[in-house]
């Protein structure tokens, strides 16, 4: 609705409200003054306080101080200290009283000192009714998430933030979070109950990483541990998920890639649905991207051959929607001037990964359907690769989690807000000198490392939150620990502290000033939040400190009670027991790759290998290369052995870019 008013009118305002707020803080320095003063026994200054400032200013700024009305509301109120007879006495009697506190010898236990201090009280209430003053001071406050409380704040009274603080803020998009901490400080469980509050806000949930123990196998358990429970407890909330309306109850599906040696396992058993707990899943070999490709059989290739595959892959992947990895040794076996030796070992390198299991094609009834994940906020969707033998293939599995997390999200619209969990970074993306000394680990986990760089620059343009946790924030990879908006630290060495201040804070120089006041001796769970929450979403507050974390409602694993997350399902959930599975994971033959390419047919039309060349000269030109990069960048030609003449180039390209003469480059 819009309204109008005089100029006149509109400064007469302005100066009542300024006329308000010069009361209000002389009333609020005069309530300190008097406090102060009945802390140290001067009963006659809070007295005079009260009589000759407070009173005659409550005065001026309600015009007429109605005190049987005050005396209505407050009478039954329990949040204030509220005494009408000792107030309605000193009002109207305010130099007896006055006189009698007076003196050195005035009886701290006599009725008038204690009718003074009750009035006085009765007259703070007053004030913290009519918003004046604040009507409960406390050291501590709700740290809330996006929907629950996922701990306390400890601060100050004369902390700015009274009641609730939210430790996460979407000022700018969504956030990319870092857990970091030694092991036992807390880290997993409080990264746990930020996974909960984006669940109950309504996020889907898609934890990608556990290597090794079935860590993230338990969101559905109710909270099991004593020593949580009772921390949740004594935070005024309910010690697990089936205790309060407030909170969903979890549904989950755990996922394990389709292998040989999954079959090799005991795994949880649903005796009540006849089914098992994990589910096996297959990647369809279409759905890898061509750096996957290449990063899978890391240093094995030469660049040169590592472009030939390529421009194959090219090559194949405008021919067809859905392929598979025999398609792809057929289309290099196809290509002319290739030796044969080159093309028998690409063919083994094929055989070898197609071998493993998990590659697959979409007709696969295992292969993902990631917008079936993406839409499904009720379930939490949880990746394991505990059950694969190898490290290499742990993180071939990784890796194409990690870009569908993002890339997937690409195709389909409307998808509701999504979480990515991360569980111990340092493993996948740590620094040069932490990563594995083998050649084709150190190929995908770079691969890795690139691609999550790239999400954390794009997430919030498909509605993609990070969550994420690393025992020492400086084990990690640059790159990637400089992408991170918001870290929450427990104890840990200096060094990452500093690291945190420069890059989440934004300010190394902070560390100087604040470092010392930063959670290094705080107790279990109780850490800091650096970067993006609500009291600083402003920039005003560098961090918070000490919060106290919540444990979620749901179970935390516990290693010393359970060795793995499976175990603990069974040790707490009946209706589950351990079977080993009857699935057959042998690979179909319409996938397997032939060991002799005579039994192979030809799977794709017949091309000279100088078409693949000029064809991928053309892609890049499209893509604005200039003749030179094509030059460096295509295979040699294939009669000569070497690079193709830039006239040569030229002609294949010269309807893409019809200026450029051979001369330009010169």
């Amino acid at each position: 609705m819009r309204t109008s008013k005089r100029f006149g009118e509109h400064i007469q305002q302005k100066q009542k409200r300024k006329r308000l707020v010069k009361i209000d803080e002389r009333i609020r320095e005069a309530i300190e003054i008097g406090n102060r003063a009945l802390s140290d026994g001067d009963i006659e200054k809070a007295a005079l306080t009260m009589d000759q400032v407070i009173l005659p200013a409550l005065k001026e700024r309600e015009g007429h101080l109605h005190w049987r009305g005050f005396n209505k509301r407050l009478r039954n109120n329990d949040t204030h200290e509220w005494h009408w007879d000792s107030l309605k006495r000193f009002v109207d009697d305010s130099d007896y009283y006055i006189e009698q506190v007076t003196g050195d010898s005035v009886s701290p236990r006599s009725q008038p000192v204690r009718r003074t201090i009750q009035a006085f009280e009765s007259v703070e209430a007053v004030c913290a009714m009519l918003g004046i003053v604040k009507d409960e001071m406390r050291n501590y406050a709700k740290a809330t998430g996006y929907s629950i409380q996922t701990g306390v704040l400890y601060k100050t009274y004369e902390f700015n933030h009274d009641r609730e603080v939210s430790i996460v803020s979407r000022s700018s998009g969504l956030t990319k979070t870092l857990f970091n901490g030694e092991t036992g400080e807390g880290k997993s469980a409080s990264m746990s109950a930020d996974v909960e509050d984006r669940y109950n806000t309504g996020f889907k949930i898609v934890d990608i990483v556990d290597t090794d123990e079935f860590e993230n196998a338990v969101y559905d358990i109710p909270q099991q541990q004593n020593v949580l429970r009772r921390v949740r407890e004594d935070m005024g909330l309910p010690v697990d998920f089936t205790e309060s309306s407030d909170y969903k109850k979890p549904q989950i599906e755990v996922l394990a890639p389709m292998t040989p040696a999954v079959t090799d396992h005991r795994l949880p058993y649903n005796m009540d649905s006849d089914e098992f707990v994990i589910r096996p899943f297959t990647i369809p070999a279409a759905d890898l991207s061509k750096r996957a490709l290449l990063g899978f059989m890391g240093s094995v290739v030469t660049k040169q051959q590592g472009v030939a595959i390529g421009t194959a892959y090219e090559a194949l992947r405008d021919d067809k929607d859905d392929w598979t990895l025999r398609d792809l040794a057929s289309y290099v076996d196809h290509l002319e001037g290739l030796a044969d030796n080159f093309k028998a070992r690409i063919r083994k390198l094929l055989a070898t990964l197609q071998s493993k299991g998990f590659i697959r094609d979409r007709d696969c009834p295992h292969a993902l359907n990631w917008e079936d994940i993406f839409r499904d906020t009720e379930t939490i969707t949880v990746f394991s690769q505990a059950l694969m033998r190898e490290r290499e293939d742990k993180l071939m599995v990784i890796a194409y989690l990690t870009r569908s997390l993002y890339h997937a999200r690409k195709f389909h619209r409307g998808l509701p807000d999504c979480a990515g969990v991360f569980r111990e970074l340092h493993e996948i993306v740590g620094h040069q000198n932490a990563r594995s000394d083998d050649e084709r680990e150190k190929a995908i986990q770079q691969g890795i490392k690139t691609e999550l760089g790239y999400i954390m620059r794009k997430n919030r343009h498909e509605g993609l939150e990070l969550l994420c946790d690393t025992q020492d924030f400086t084990d990690l990879d640059k790159n990637v620990r400089k992408r991170f908006n918001r870290a929450v630290s427990f104890l840990t060495q200096d060094d990452a502290i500093k690291a945190l201040f420069e890059n989440v804070s934004g300010n190394k120089a902070m560390y100087h000033d604040y470092g010392n006041t930063v959670a290094r001796n705080f107790g279990k769970g109780q850490g800091t939040v650096f970067g993006k929450t609500g009291p600083n979403a402003d920039g005003s507050t560098p961090f918070l400190t000490p919060v106290h974390f919540a444990p979620p409602s749901w179970h935390v694993l516990d290693t010393d009670e359970a060795d793995d997350g499976l175990i603990a399902r069974t040790m707490f959930y009946d209706r589950e027991e351990l079977r080993r599975p009857q699935w057959n994971t042998d690979i179909p033959d319409r996938l397997k790759v032939p060991e002799d390419k005579d039994e192979e047919e030809d799977r794709r039309p017949q091309q000279s290998v100088k078409d693949l060349h000029r064809d991928e000269a053309r892609r890049r030109a499209r893509n604005g290369e200039t003749v030179r990069s094509i030059r460096e960048n295509i295979p040699n030609n294939p009669r000569t052995e070497n690079p193709y003449s830039t006239s040569t180039i030229h002609g294949w390209i010269k309807d893409i870019t019809p200026d450029y003469t051979v001369s330009s480059e010169a």
